[in-house]
């Protein structure tokens, strides 16, 4: 089932963010959102997610629909290890091994016995990613995911992320038009005139 904005209009404390905006999101398919800074992206993708109410407009495509998020931080739980901070939103049956694969798989190494407040800011990021593409989810949102890696990191895990969310509807913030392309990704762009 596609994903369908219809007139999404949302304003904070008088300021038009978001005017009448329509917008459609193919299932199965990677889109990316890009747009200047204040423009409007994370306060569309947090309507989505249902975090924040619409002034005006409906989402049509959500509903029963398990949503997985990769927010602009990684909202982790620090005090714990990289392995049960993913096992913490994986079915009972994913093993300890398998989420030690993924993290292989990200070229995450060197994390076992450290509570991910101890890892470095592009290792965190990775842990978030993964577990965001291993939770039961039939939609994936990320804001800014790949910020923090190194190109060469990036392109693994772009790869990484192509593989495992075929058949997923996949919808990312970013400013990288080079992102969206490896990605081989739809292009929405929001420009000033959605906001006014």
């Amino acid at each position: 089932m596609n994903l369908y904005l219809r007139n999404i209009t949302k304003q904070y404390e008088g300021n038009l963010v978001l005017n009448q905006l329509n917008l459609e999101f193919k299932e199965g398919k990677i889109t990316c959102i890009m747009g200047p800074s204040g423009i409007g992206k994370t306060t569309l993708i947090n309507i989505i997610m249902g975090l924040v109410k619409p002034d005006y407009g409906k989402i049509e495509g959500t509903e029963g629909r398990k949503i997985s998020v990769v927010f602009q931080e990684n909202r982790l739980c620090e005090g714990i290890g990289a392995v049960e901070n993913v096992k913490m939103v994986c079915d009972k049956k994913v093993s300890e091994l398998k989420i030690k694969q993924e993290f292989e798989e990200v070229g995450l190494l060197d994390y076992e016995n450290k509570r991910t407040l101890e890892l470095s800011g592009g290792m965190r990021r990775r842990v978030a990613l993964v577990r965001a593409v291993m939770a039961e989810s039939d939609i994936i949102i990320m804001d800014e995911p790949f910020k923090g890696l190194d190109e060469k990191l990036k392109g693994q895990v772009i790869n990484y992320m192509k593989r495992k969310t075929r058949g997923k509807t996949l919808i990312i913030v970013t400013h990288n038009k080079e992102e969206v392309e490896a990605l081989s990704a739809d292009l929405i762009v929001l420009a000033p005139h959605d906001m006014i």
